[in-house]
């Protein structure tokens, strides 16, 4: 095998200058607690980073992909270095309002954020019930409130398809703590929704509350409501306000076109959840029992 033949040898006089990394980078700080950029991650990984990352291994108007981009640092990171950006993730929450909310705040207008896959209206949302149940559950159960995070596991749920933690337990009911959801597609039976009350009362449970989901308002039976008042009510931990422990909620109460404007309207009648992330309060969401006659027991 014959050598390669150079014919000259080009000396660059523009050497990168400074000091070259190593594989151990150590001097990028750890996001404080108190910092702009912190969006309630656990996982979070600085901006800093990821700037050093991207600028490293593409150039101004390349494609950067996070497949899993969870609140948005690298899709945030890479528009702030005028490179283009596709973000993908399971959680509506985390797409809808925490990525296009730090979008904005770093100069993209809403109308530039361009978001695929998620329903619009009750049409698609009935289609998306139709074709594929798993993920019309996981988007229901994030729809229905922000706190509610979606099983990553599917199937041997024990009819649980999410679940919520408050920011206060209840200590008069052994500190429980979780609300459970149950998601359906299509009308529920009478069983499923006498298991849902047993989830949630039975003994050695941490479950202080359930929200039964369904596509329809008409899915739920007088039958159905009447198991549900049967199930009693909870009283917030240092307030007199008393919630209802079965509470059902129908896909038609979400502002789907404007859901990241409408996001704390229309919600279950709970006490103040816990952020999923860093398990801080949510937000303070004040629902009447006068406000919020749906809630209160009654039939419709």
């Amino acid at each position: 095998m014959k050598k390669p033949k150079y014919d000259k040898i080009v000396f660059r006089d523009d050497k990168p200058s400074g000091t070259a990394l190593s594989a151990e980078w150590d001097d990028i700080p750890y996001i404080a607690s108190t910092a702009k950029e912190r969006r309630g991650f656990q996982t979070q990984k600085p901006r800093a980073l990821l700037r050093r990352i991207i600028e490293a291994s593409t150039n101004e108007g390349d494609v950067v992909l996070d497949p899993f981009c969870g609140c948005g640092t690298t899709v945030v990171e890479a528009h702030s270095l005028g490179r283009q950006f596709v973000g993908i993730d399971i959680s509506l929450y985390t797409v809808q309002n925490v990525v296009r909310t730090w979008l904005t705040e770093v100069g993209l207008e809403r109308e530039q954020i361009h978001i695929a896959g998620i329903p619009e209206d009750m049409a698609q949302l009935r289609q998306l019930a139709k074709d594929d149940k798993f993920a019309f559950e996981s988007f229901a159960v994030e729809l229905c409130h922000p706190g509610f995070k979606a099983n990553v596991h599917q199937r041997k749920d024990g009819g649980i398809d999410g679940k919520g933690v408050l920011l206060h337990p209840i200590e008069e009911w052994e500190g429980r703590n979780e609300v459970i959801v149950q998601c359906k597609g299509g009308p529920p039976t009478i069983d499923q929704v006498r298991a849902f009350a047993w989830n949630i009362t039975k003994p050695k449970s941490n479950a202080i509350a359930g929200v039964f989901i369904t596509l329809e308002k008409e899915d739920w039976t007088p039958e159905m409501k009447k198991i549900a008042r049967s199930a009693g009510k909870f009283k917030e931990a240092g307030s007199a306000r008393k919630f209802p422990r079965l509470q059902h909620w129908h896909c038609s109460r979400a502002n789907l076109r404007n859901r990241e404007e409408t996001l704390f309207e229309g919600l279950p009648s709970l006490p103040d959840l816990a952020h999923r992330g860093d398990g801080k309060a949510l937000r303070k969401v004040e629902i009447s029992v006068e406000q919020s006659d749906f809630w209160k027991g009654r039939e419709e």
